[in-house]
């Protein structure tokens, strides 16, 4: 499925195993808009059901069915976008750069990534569930809407620059003179 999409092709995987550690659907319409006109060329992949229709915006969700899978998927991109842990440790292992988006951790838990960088929501730790992995449902229900609002502070073009800031530090890196390092692993920036 991959093959036929251009680069670059940014993951955007927006759900995590719990609500409390998921991108509300306004937050990632947002951010999958800023994507799109950040660069004309870059391709957003979805793993998971976004309605989102855009000529540049792939729907794999039917096709992602195991971590096997989402490995090989993660290890088909350019960049990720995530708030789920799993997804961040997989692009660390394949050296893809990866912003993840923290609501209830410290971005400090997430300090060894090479190529990773974790962006705390906004008063993320003054929210109810700062500091827990999950909630029961009828906490989560009295919570949601605080967190609603918090995603809705986070910049996108935060999101950008810092995903920016990783892909320019993998082709840092990896630009020693004996190496190649494709077109597409350079950073959104450097394509405007």
């Amino acid at each position: 499925q991959l093959a036929g999409i251009p680069h670059p092709r940014i993951l955007l995987n927006p759900m995590a195993s719990e609500p409390l550690r998921r991108m509300p659907f306004p937050f990632v319409k947002a951010l999958t808009q800023s994507l799109l006109d950040h660069d004309p060329a870059l391709h957003v992949i979805f793993d998971q059901p976004v309605k989102f229709e855009h000529p540049r915006v792939c729907h794999l969700e039917n096709l992602i069915d195991s971590p096997g899978r989402l490995s090989a998927l993660i290890a088909g991109v350019d960049g990720a976008v995530t708030t789920d842990t799993f997804v961040q440790h997989v692009a660390d292992a394949l050296n893809i750069p990866c912003c993840t988006l923290s609501a209830s951790v410290p971005a400090s838990h997430f300090q060894y990534y090479p190529f990773g960088r974790t962006l705390e929501l906004p008063g993320a730790r003054q929210l109810a569930g700062w500091g827990l992995t999950k909630v029961g449902t009828e906490d989560w229900q009295a919570m949601s809407a605080a967190y609603a609002e918090a995603w809705l502070n986070l910049p996108p073009q935060e999101v950008l620059d810092t995903l920016d800031d990783v892909m320019a530090c993998r082709q840092r890196l990896n630009s020693a003179p004996n190496d190649r390092q494709p077109a597409s692993a350079a950073p959104l920036s450097a394509r405007r």
